[in-house]
């Protein structure tokens, strides 16, 4: 019986531990920008970092891109004086979550060219939480245009990954945070390419600004990326609801446990009563 009490107790148990995964890896996304969507509609600023005017880059939207049905938002840095990119800022309650909890810094995006190598941020993507560092993908295609992205540090591109055989193609790029080991790994395609990432930082600099930025971060060099896809998520778990769902689903399992329990005990009970001896 014991025995039967424990199998039927192992078939309930990963139920219960994937509803606490399911419940535990929902995250929240905090700014997002999707297709050919104008980034300004989507609550993202656009900003000329060294306020020229004209700003010498060009954004808008791409439909249907390669004839494959995906639109995409291009940022188009041509000149060697100016650039444009998409800034959002984060509260300093989600500064303190994403920290406590991890983020997600995620990019869906063809790198159409990159006159620079990886360290320059003609197509970028970052994350800043007001202090002197700075989480960095820089994005570019190599020689035979295969896309590359690197994680960027103060002495220019840390690590670099290729997606050899690629092409010019989308692709979907996840820099993860970690807030137990502090630091950061890169997924390409779903797939972890770079590992341990710990950030620009700014030696020497005072803190900058807290803020999200995509687009081109670099008036040196020229770029062109196509972006269907740019947002930044906060991985911390929903509010749990009052009362907890999760915690009625496991009051109601160790309740059936018991009850089983009981009944085991009882029906143990009945059987030593039925075959004990009369006088």
């Amino acid at each position: 019986m014991r025995t039967k009490n424990l199998r039927w107790f192992s078939m309930l148990l990963p139920v219960l531990l994937g509803l606490l995964v399911t419940t535990l890896a929902n995250g929240t996304i905090i700014f997002s920008h999707t297709e050919a969507t104008d980034p300004e509609t989507e609550g993202w600023t656009k900003v000329n970092p060294l306020n020229l005017s004209p700003p010498n880059a060009s954004v808008g939207p791409v439909i249907n891109d390669l004839g494959l049905g995906i639109n995409a938002w291009f940022d188009d840095d041509n000149s060697q004086v100016g650039d444009i990119a998409y800034r959002q800022i984060p509260t300093a309650q989600q500064i303190v979550e994403g920290n406590a909890f991890g983020w997600v810094l995620r990019a869906n995006l063809r790198a159409v060219s990159n006159s620079s190598p990886l360290d320059g941020a003609a197509i970028t993507l970052l994350y800043r939480y007001g202090t002197t560092i700075s989480w960095q993908l820089n994005f570019g295609p190599d020689a035979d245009g295969d896309p590359m992205v690197s994680v960027a540090d103060d002495v220019g591109a840390v690590a670099t990954f290729t997606l050899e055989g690629a092409g010019s193609s989308y692709n979907l790029y996840e820099l993860r945070y970690n807030p137990i080991t502090s630091s950061a790994d890169l997924f390409v395609n779903g797939v972890e390419r770079i590992s341990d990432y710990t950030g620009y930082n700014y030696t020497g600099f005072p803190p900058v600004n807290a803020a999200v930025f995509w687009g081109s971060g670099d008036s040196l060099n020229l770029g062109r990326g196509h972006w269907n896809l740019a947002e930044f998520e906060i991985t911390s778990p929903p509010p749990i609801p009052e009362p907890s769902t999760l915690l009625l689903f496991s009051i109601a399992i160790f309740g059936i446990i018991g009850y089983r329990c009981l009944q085991c005990k009882r029906l143990g009970v009945s059987k030593a009563n039925r075959q004990k001896p009369t006088l």
